[in-house]
């Protein structure tokens, strides 16, 4: 399941490179419709049906197939990446434990293999100096910040209060918007 959820996302991220489309992954006013598109996702995710639901014994691949592309269409910017998984496992019929947990999951070999192509270009690049203390310092505190998003993911969908994300998207999007307009810099 793993691996089938992860061709779909790598396939398009190998497409972006190939195609040199990075700049539109940098626009605001993409990043700022997203992030509705995101809290509409969030707030939905509390509603879904909770009747016939998969656990990871008998999950159907086509739950991971759902999931994968979920998590392909989230390489645009503000559309999250952990929500739209977790959306799309509720939407395959995944029990929302296993959601969590397979959304999770599926994010290593996606965000390792884009971290091992962005490693390579800032390898290649004579302008960058690499501080392996840096690189160290943004690891653990990423890992520390990683660990303690899950723990809150997980309390807010068993609570069904992941619709408190959808408001923290909106907000968002509406600081983009006047970002990207010039109100506020």
């Amino acid at each position: 399941m793993v691996i089938a959820a992860t061709i779909p996302a790598a396939l398009i991220g190998v497409f972006i490179k190939l195609l040199n489309l990075d700049d539109i992954l940098e626009n605001i006013f993409v990043v700022a419709i997203m992030l509705i598109f995101t809290a509409a996702l969030m707030f939905l995710v509390d509603r879904l049906g909770k009747k016939g639901r998969y656990t990871e014994k008998d999950a159907p691949m086509k739950s991971a197939w759902l999931v994968g592309v979920l998590q392909a269409v989230a390489i645009l910017p503000g559309l999250s990446r952990s929500g739209s998984t977790i959306f799309g496992g509720l939407l395959g019929r995944l029990t929302k434990e296993f959601a969590v947990k397979f959304a999770f999951i599926i994010s290593i070999p996606i965000i390792l293999g884009a971290g091992l192509v962005e490693m390579a270009g800032i390898i290649r690049s004579d302008e960058i100096v690499i501080d392996p203390l840096m690189w160290l310092a943004g690891f653990v505190i990423a890992t520390v910040i990683g660990v303690f998003a899950i723990k809150l993911i997980r309390v807010l969908i068993k609570s069904s209060k992941f619709y408190l994300f959808s408001i923290y998207c909106l907000l968002a999007s509406a600081f983009a918007f006047l970002a990207g307009f010039g109100v506020i810099g």
